[in-house]
């Protein structure tokens, strides 16, 4: 009788997970999982770290649909920025042997935002970063070659098939780059109240990096007082935290969001 009961209960719950998965998918990102992940995120090392940062990344681009169908602007922009941020780490730290994993990865994302209607203006933005991400992957697959074959600069012959792709990729991520600052310089409404969610966040990193006129002086004006930056000061708004930190040199969890 007993071994009836618990087969039964394990028959429900096997006929109950398709649901329950499918129900959590659907939900937001709790402040609670995103600081759990993120711990995680904190502790994992080498390829694992890009790996983990991927799969949260995925879960604040459904928790920002979710969110945007709601109507939750401010809750929408809030998960762009943290996934936008894992985007940034990523870049960082693609190798060879996560390169496959993170360009499949952005065709995903990238096509689930193509997918749904009625998006706000910041997924356009996002998008543009999750195409940048992938662009990466796609440049270090060719760098670091296929099947043991490097192809750098110093070994490639100048017109060389996988010379050629490298310089395609090159010249694409140059015009994404170009692409994001002219929607930032279209888009940007400063503000000295307070930030404009991921627009801000783009703002503040162009600014960072960028020295020259790329940006309009309003922004930078906006981000830092000081120009875009003399004195280092970007605002609270921008996350600055090393993420390469770990516990033994840092002794405090950096990169964890905990809003």
């Amino acid at each position: 009788m007993k071994r009836e009961i618990i087969l039964i209960l394990l028959i429900g719950i096997l006929l109950a997970s398709p649901l329950i998965l499918a129900q959590e998918q659907s939900q937001t990102y709790s402040s609670f999982n995103r600081f759990t992940d993120n711990v995680k995120m904190f502790f994992a090392s080498g390829d694992n770290k890009v790996s983990v940062a991927l799969e949260i990344r995925e879960k604040e681009l459904n928790s920002a649909i979710e969110n945007n169908k709601n109507g939750e602007d401010g809750e929408t922009d809030k998960s762009l920025e943290h996934a936008w941020r894992k985007l940034q780490l990523v870049q960082k730290r693609v190798s060879s042997g996560t390169a496959e994993e993170v360009k499949n990865s952005v065709e995903g994302s990238i096509n689930k935002i193509n997918d749904e209607g009625s998006l706000s203006d910041n997924f356009e933005l996002y998008a543009l970063e999750e195409e940048k991400t992938g662009l990466k992957a796609e440049w270090v697959i060719e760098i670091e070659g296929k099947e043991g074959q490097t192809l750098t600069n110093d070994v490639v012959e100048a017109g060389s098939e996988g010379q050629t792709k490298v310089r395609e990729i090159e010249t694409r991520m140059g015009e994404v780059d170009n692409e994001i600052k002219n929607w930032v310089v279209d888009n940007f409404e400063g503000s000295e109240e307070g930030d404009n969610g991921l627009t801000w966040e783009v703002a503040n990193k162009i600014a960072e990096e960028d020295h020259d006129d790329n940006l309009t002086r309003e922004i930078k004006t906006y981000v830092s007082k000081d120009e875009c930056g003399d004195n280092g000061d970007h605002g609270d708004d921008l996350d600055v935290v090393d993420e390469d930190e770990n516990p033994s040199e840092s002794g405090t969890v950096g990169d964890v969001d905990d809003d």
